[in-house]
């Protein structure tokens, strides 16, 4: 081959030759390098219009999701705070409002769990507190409802906070992506110490528990409370 290419390219009369096959061959590698490339652009310019339409889609709906848990919380302690308020008057328990009011509660609880995913501890943790409310909604006292809302809704404030940090973990990538991830690893770490502080759930056991009132109101205004500097 090689004495061939010799021999032809030492013949003044197939110099043309050459350059020709030459020019064909360096034009016939450039269209296919062409059309690799344009194809693999194609590919590339699919993949990321692809992966930008489902970033935006999760991205909408976990928003959306967010207000509605957000939303659901607020209609479910106003909810409670309704019943247990209107339970002065004497004649409500045995009204058709009490009735109407009991239905609207469970039915704001019903809408709260089927946005939770029973799976997750802070979700199980959350629908724990909600049931709480629900019990001392109808059958205790202000204090008691105090007590529970409030404990649900700083639980439902990790729940957000949380989702939202995996809302922009969808959009992110590179070293934008590990920070995120460091700062749920972060959440995660903080959330553990809130469930052994104001957010214990063990409050929770004392409403239903033949506690007074007193006691309850302590409950509740300790997570209010402070922890001193250096205080472990």
């Amino acid at each position: 081959m090689i004495e061939w290419f010799s021999h032809i390219s030492s013949d003044p009369a197939y110099v043309p030759v050459v350059a020709a096959w030459f020019a064909a061959i360096t034009s016939l590698v450039a269209t296919l390098i062409t059309i690799v490339t344009a194809k693999i652009t194609a590919r590339t310019t699919a993949s990321v219009a692809s992966r930008s339409v489902y970033i935006n889609s999760v991205t909408a709906e976990r928003s959306k999701w967010i207000d509605a848990l957000r939303s659901s919380v607020a209609s479910y302690t106003g909810a409670a705070e309704r019943l247990i308020s209107r339970r002065k008057d004497p004649k409500y328990e045995d009204s058709s409002e009490w009735a109407t009011d009991v239905q609207s509660l469970r039915t704001n609880l019903s809408n709260l769990k089927m946005r939770l995913n029973p799976r997750e501890e802070i979700a199980r943790n959350l629908i724990a507190a909600a049931r709480k409310v629900d019990q001392a909604a109808r059958i205790h006292r202000w204090a008691d409802v105090d007590l529970a809302c409030e404990i649900m809704v700083r639980h439902s404030q990790w729940v957000l906070k949380i989702e939202w940090n995996r809302v922009k973990m969808e959009a992110a990538s590179g070293a934008e992506l590990k920070k995120l991830k460091m700062a749920e690893a972060e959440l995660e770490k903080d959330y553990a110490a809130f469930l052994v502080a104001d957010g214990s759930l063990h409050r929770l056991d004392a409403i239903g528990a033949g506690k007074d009132e007193l006691a309850i109101t302590l409950l509740r205004s300790e997570m209010d409370v402070k922890a001193p500097l250096g205080a472990v």
